[in-house]
């Protein structure tokens, strides 16, 4: 389960109908990743694009597997700079 995504969205005030239209990401993909039926560790990275942008958040802020997690937040970082 993403906590992360559901969190952000909610603190956004949106419902997933409304982070959907914002991020071109379909509803059934919104819920399965907040559910845990789809792992953000496998999600299509213009998917992860979307939804991040729609959020405000950064793409490693909402990954699990730990090396996921450094390997971009290094790209971030590189990015950013």
């Amino acid at each position: 389960m993403n906590n992360e995504i559901k969190n952000a969205r909610l603190r956004m005030g949106l419902t997933r109908d409304g982070l959907a239209e914002i991020s071109g990401v379909s509803v059934n993909v919104i819920r399965a990743l907040e559910c845990g039926a789809r792992s953000t560790d496998k999600a299509q990275i213009n998917t992860l694009v979307g939804i991040c942008s729609a959020l405000g958040c950064r793409i490693s802020d909402v990954l699990s597997d730990p090396k996921l997690v450094e390997a971009m937040r290094e790209c971030e970082t590189r990015h950013i700079a």
